[in-house]
């Protein structure tokens, strides 16, 4: 019988035939009998554990194969950046310039200290997407062209245009009153000053 052949220790012959058609998946083919031995059942079981391993690595193998077959997909290289081209902290104070606004109004409209935009503008400070976006609104530019991702149409940066713009920037912050006052007092020394232009002219004819 069964049960006489197995040594001490050995599982009971019922236990190990069960867990072999656990593992296998099916039920014990004809190599197991009632002569098979407790050596037999474990190189069994051992084989049975290991069949789905070796296909595992097997299928693992193969599937690197594949990858590594396959060709790469490569990124176009970036073009290489203009090292002459203004950081954006350079772009801010640019454009600051050439909209006649000083630090201390550019800082008042965003809500910032004059300090923190100096450190914004010499690039100690770096700009976040927040203030990127509030720089753009308060200089009217797009955020690509505060980047220099498209180009600006700025004011002409000379002395002159510069004061007038600021001028024009300190008219904003009167009184409606204050403004329509001082825009009748323009009005009529553009009128004069043209008068005075056509009248040279005819002189010099």
């Amino acid at each position: 019988m069964v049960g006489s052949r197995h040594t001490h220790g050995d599982p009971p012959f019922g236990v190990l035939l069960a867990l072999v058609s656990k593992l296998g998946g099916a039920e014990p083919g004809p190599f197991l009998c009632p002569s098979t031995t407790g050596a037999d059942l474990y190189g069994v079981i051992l084989v049975s554990i290991l069949t789905p391993m070796v296909q595992t690595v097997k299928y693992f193998f193969l599937f690197s194969c594949i990858l590594a077959a396959m060709p790469s997909r490569r990124h176009a290289p970036l073009p290489p950046m203009d090292p002459s081209e203004l950081s954006t902290g350079q772009r801010v104070a640019q454009l600051r310039k050439s909209r006649g606004y000083t630090q201390q109004q550019l800082a008042d409209k965003i809500g910032i200290n004059r300090s923190s935009l100096s450190g914004y503008e010499y690039g100690e400070s770096r700009l976040t997407d927040e203030m990127i976006a509030r720089f753009a609104q308060a200089l009217e530019v797009s955020a690509d062209q505060l980047l220099g991702l498209m180009p600006i149409e700025l004011v002409s940066d000379s002395t002159t245009a510069r004061k007038i713009m600021s001028r024009l920037r300190a008219i904003e912050e009167l009184s409606s009153s204050q403004q329509k006052h001082i825009l009748r007092t323009l009005d009529a020394l553009i009128r004069d000053a043209r008068q005075q232009h056509v009248a040279d002219q005819s002189s010099i004819d």
